[in-house]
């Protein structure tokens, strides 16, 4: 896969899903102050791993595809 597409795919899941816990903790009248924003440094560093590990094994799956002799 091209990295360009590794890295906007992480991006976009990340800002997207932190976005929407930031707009529900706003509706639940819920302040983001230090420890907020900590634990959704957190969540999104847990997004980040799993994307990243989601396109490695990709990566890994279509290179095993592409060596393998067909017929």
């Amino acid at each position: 896969m091209n990295k360009t597409y590794k890295v906007s795919f992480i991006l976009s899941a990340m800002v997207s899903i932190v976005f929407f816990m930031v707009e529900e903790l706003k509706q639940d009248g819920i302040r983001i102050d230090l420890g907020v924003g900590v634990i959704l440094g957190f969540f999104a560093l847990l997004i980040i791993i799993a994307c990243y590990f989601y396109l490695r094994s990709e990566d890994k799956r279509y290179l095993s595809q592409k060596e393998k002799p067909t017929g």
